[in-house]
């Protein structure tokens, strides 16, 4: 229902028909619409979670790491497309589209995968590779970059260059810039 009209088409009395329960007893469970969506895109961030997991686990390397959580986005765009377009909705709009409350859950959901992406970053560090800097930031930057380029997946259709070429240019830069091998 959501992939199909869109937040303004999710209200609270259509989910309830399409499931066939009282509206009453939807509320049971959500407070509302905004704890309903919170509710889907931390289930997304779980999926998601579980995607990037399997991608760390095939590698070795810290910065291979790094690359592998990247391309964890697009393996998991690739395999959940759903989920995927919910997360991708909510973070490319610049507006807030949760309550305080409940953007406050999404992001809690999120929280352990940054500090998964924290880790590697931090190990990079310990094993020579990056120089010293703020793994939080980098977590950050790392995930603007990573969701950047997932944009220019749509543009695949068209052919040119690649969104796999993006990402790849995108992870390989920021990973120079933060060497502590001299450029």
């Amino acid at each position: 229902m959501l992939l199909e009209e869109g937040e303004s088409g999710l209200t609270m009395s259509a989910v309830a028909e399409q499931a066939d329960v009282a509206v009453g007893g939807l509320y049971r469970y959500f407070d509302g619409k905004d704890a309903l969506l919170a509710a889907l895109q931390v289930r997304a961030v779980d999926t998601f979670s579980t995607v990037m997991d399997q991608a760390l686990s095939a590698c070795g390397g810290s910065c291979d790491r790094l690359r592998a959580v990247s391309h964890a986005w697009f393996t998991f765009a690739d395999a959940h497309p759903e989920e995927f377009e919910l997360l991708d909705r909510s973070l490319s709009d610049p507006r807030p589209n949760l309550d305080d409350a409940q953007a406050r859950a999404v992001d809690e959901a999120l929280a352990p995968v940054l500090a998964r992406v924290r880790t590697e970053l931090d190990r990079a560090v310990e094993e020579g590779q990056l120089r010293p800097g703020s793994s939080a930031v980098r977590a950050h930057v790392l995930w603007a970059a990573v969701h950047g380029a997932a944009h220019f997946r749509k543009r695949d259709r068209l052919g040119g260059v690649r969104a796999a070429n993006v990402l790849d240019e995108a992870v390989t830069a920021l990973i120079q810039g933060w060497s502590s091998v001299p450029g």
